[in-house]
């Protein structure tokens, strides 16, 4: 997945995909095995890094933003019903727009087989992909993206979910015709 400069990958998820990266594993070369325990040690080292910055932005501006929605809405209760309707509906993939912290991304994990968060901010993107990994839902990623221009395939989600996004645009029925 591009954004900006960086590119992100992570393992395949079929077992088609997963049994043909195993057969390639007798084919890296000694040389090769030592690259992939530098770049393993330095994506170790870069995850940390980035877990320490979405944890002081976390408390700078994510914690503000719940709370702010908290005062709003009964956001338990609001959380509560959501995940009762997808409970009811199974859900093959989830689009959350906007996805903030990766809040619903967590919340629809346990109902979906895929989930994927599209945010413009990067700050909240970092959040997320910490929130994500930290609690191993590695059936769930994040991207940037546009709430107005979603690179997604028309019929290809199963629910699409704008959870306080809408009042942050200009345009908010454009970015539910998408």
């Amino acid at each position: 997945q591009a954004e900006g400069t960086s590119a992100y990958y992570r393992h395949a998820r079929s077992p088609f995909a997963r049994s043909f990266l195993a057969g390639l594993d007798p084919l890296v070369s000694d040389d090769a095995a030592g690259t992939i325990a530098r770049d393993q040690a330095q994506l170790a080292a870069i995850r940390a890094e980035r877990a320490e910055l979405a944890a002081r932005s976390f408390e700078r501006i994510a914690l503000e933003e719940e709370v702010l929605r908290g005062r709003a809405v009964n956001q338990p209760a609001v959380e509560t019903a959501m995940v009762a309707l997808a409970a009811e509906h199974p859900i093959d993939r989830l689009l959350d727009i906007g996805t903030g912290t990766g809040r619903v991304l967590e919340l629809f994990a346990p109902h979906v087989r895929a989930g994927v968060g599209v945010e413009l901010s990067r700050e909240m993107l970092n959040l997320a992909r910490t929130r994500l990994e930290a609690n191993h839902l590695d059936h769930c990623s994040v991207r940037y993206g546009n709430a107005y221009h979603l690179d997604v395939e028309m019929g290809s989600v199963g629910l699409a979910v704008l959870h306080h996004v809408l009042h942050f645009l200009d345009e908010p029925a454009r970015a539910v015709e998408q």
